[in-house]
C-alpha cells in the first residue's frame, strides 16, 4: 500500500548497512511480485539506486562496508545487485513489458555495458532477440529508447537498423511509432537518411504486400495514419537537402487526397 511503501523506504534510509541489506535481501527474494506492484516498484527502485551507487564506491570504502556486512552475516551490496541482475535476466521480457517493472529493467541495464556482469550480458542478448515485441509494447519500447540514450555506438546502431528495416509497420503502431520518432530525433545524419529513404522507396519488410506495384503510395498511407503522420513530420525534420525535397514533393503530389483526411491535413499544414 502507499503508506506502507513510504515506511519501507524510510526504514531503508535509517537502518545501518548490514541491517538494511538483510531487509533488502527479503525484498529482492520476492522481486517479481514487488516490482510489478504499483507501490512496491518504488521500493525496488529505491533499493536499486542504493546498490548501484554503493557498488561504485572506491575499493577502500566499499571494502570497509563489505567487512561490516560479513561480520554480521548479511549479504554485501554487490551480492544483492548480482541477485537482482540474475532475476531480471531470468524473466527479462515479462518484466520489460509490465507497466511497473519495466523501470527495474532500465535500472538494471544502466549504461548497457554487457561486460559489467554475466547477467547483464545475458539481458542485453535477450533484448537483441526481442526487439519487435519490445518495440510494439507500451512499456517495452522504453527499454529500446533507453538503449538509444545510453547504449554504445554498436548497440544504438543495432536498434536503429531494426527500426529502419520495419519502419513502415512500426510507424502505424500506436507505441511502435514512438520508437520510430525517437530514432529519427536521435539519429546520426546517415541513420536518419536511411529511415527516410525507406519511407520514400521501401524495401524488404517495408514493402506493402497490398501495393507492391506503386511504392510511392506507402507515403500516402502513412500520411493519412493517426500515428504514422507524426513519424512523417519527424522524417521531414530529420531530412536535409535533396532528400527533404523529394519527401515534400511526394507528399504534395497527393495533396488533393490528403486534404480530405484530418491527419493528411496535418501533414500539408506542417509543410507550409
Amino acid at each position: 500500500q502507499a503508506h506502507g511503501c513510504r515506511v519501507v523506504q524510510h526504514a531503508i534510509d535509517i537502518l545501518d548497512v548490514p541491517q538494511r541489506n538483510f531487509f533488502m535481501e527479503e525484498i529482492i527474494q520476492n522481486i517479481y511480485v514487488v516490482a510489478k506492484n504499483n507501490h512496491g516498484t518504488h521500493v525496488v527502485q529505491k533499493c536499486m539506486n542504493i546498490l548501484l551507487c554503493e557498488t561504485q564506491y572506491p575499493k577502500s570504502k566499499l571494502g570497509k562496508i563489505d567487512r561490516e556486512c560479513r561480520a554480521q552475516g548479511s549479504p554485501t551490496s554487490k551480492e544483492l545487485l548480482t541477485s537482482v541482475e540474475k532475476a531480471v535476466a531470468a524473466d527479462m521480457l515479462k518484466l520489460a513489458i509490465h507497466p511497473h517493472s519495466y523501470r527495474l529493467v532500465q535500472q538494471t541495464i544502466g549504461d548497457c555495458v554487457p561486460t559489467r556482469s554475466p547477467a547483464v550480458s545475458e539481458i542485453m542478448k535477450t533484448i537483441e532477440v526481442c526487439y519487435r515485441p519490445l518495440a510494439i509494447d507500451q512499456h517495452g519500447n522504453f527499454i529500446l529508447q533507453h538503449i538509444l540514450d545510453n547504449g554504445s555506438i554498436a548497440q544504438v546502431g543495432s536498434v536503429q537498423d531494426f527500426v529502419c528495416s520495419r519502419v513502415v509497420e512500426l510507424s502505424q503502431h500506436k507505441f511502435g511509432s514512438h520508437l520510430v520518432e525517437k530514432c529519427l530525433t536521435s539519429a546520426t545524419p546517415a541513420q536518419a537518411a536511411a529511415i527516410v529513404e525507406q519511407l520514400l522507396k521501401p524495401t524488404g519488410h517495408n514493402v506493402r504486400k497490398d501495393n507492391t506495384d506503386n511504392q510511392s503510395s506507402t507515403l500516402l498511407v502513412l500520411s493519412k495514419d493517426p500515428y504514422a503522420n507524426f513519424v512523417v513530420q519527424r522524417a521531414y525534420d530529420a531530412s536535409t537537402g535533396e532528400q527533404r525535397n523529394r519527401l515534400a514533393n511526394e507528399i504534395r503530389v497527393y495533396s488533393d487526397i490528403l486534404s480530405k483526411y484530418t491527419y493528411g491535413r496535418h501533414i500539408l499544414n506542417y509543410l507550409k
